[in-house]
């Protein structure tokens, strides 16, 4: 089965989203989804009940938080994403991957 027609896989349509809001939304006061484009090229999203401050590397992202598997080229969109994460109460940060693995905030 594909991933534009499994709901539970990418984030849906509004009116189709329990299933996804059930898998990742977070709780914590601080509840962010951090989205990540890596040094191939390629995003990542995350979701966890922390703010992250500092210089994180994508290693600390992935180890206090739940990665948001879906195919970002048919349903997830980083708009789609941002108006989850504001709808369910949560920050939406975007980083960037250095090469010395270091992750910096894209503004």
């Amino acid at each position: 089965m594909s991933n534009t027609t499994n709901p539970i896989q990418a984030v849906p349509p509004y009116p189709e989203q329990g299933a996804f809001t059930a898998q990742y939304k977070r709780y914590g006061w601080e509840a962010s989804v951090h989205f990540v484009l890596d040094k191939s090229n390629n995003y990542r999203a995350y979701v966890s009940d922390y703010a992250v401050s500092g210089t994180p590397t994508l290693q600390d992202i992935s180890r206090i938080s739940t990665k948001v598997h879906a195919d970002f080229n048919k349903w997830v969109s980083q708009t789609r994403l941002i108006n989850w994460a504001t709808r369910n109460g949560m920050h939406f940060t975007r980083w960037r991957q250095q090469a010395d693995n270091t992750l910096e905030v894209i503004a």
